[in-house]
């Protein structure tokens, strides 16, 4: 299994905000990559819910940066 990647999602229900901590990186890449839907659990609720766009984005800034030094360090990073 590949590196977890977790992030927060309010719940549409409750309003709680939620850990969603079980994506691999490589699952989660390949939903954001194919335009698959992105389903978020609430524990309160018992609910899944599809994120947002806002959130996908959100999501994708964030393993953006957490690839970012991987690229650098491997030398596949250029400045523009």
């Amino acid at each position: 299994m590949g590196q977890a990647f977790a992030f927060v999602a309010t719940c549409p229900t409750c309003g709680h905000a939620q850990l969603q901590n079980a994506f691999a990186r490589p699952d989660l890449e390949r939903l954001l990559n194919g335009g698959y839907p992105i389903e978020a659990y609430c524990t309160d609720c018992d609910e899944f819910w599809t994120v947002s766009i806002q959130k996908r984005v959100e999501i994708v800034e964030a393993v953006a940066i957490t690839l970012a030094p991987r690229f650098a360090a491997s030398g596949n990073l250029t400045d523009s």
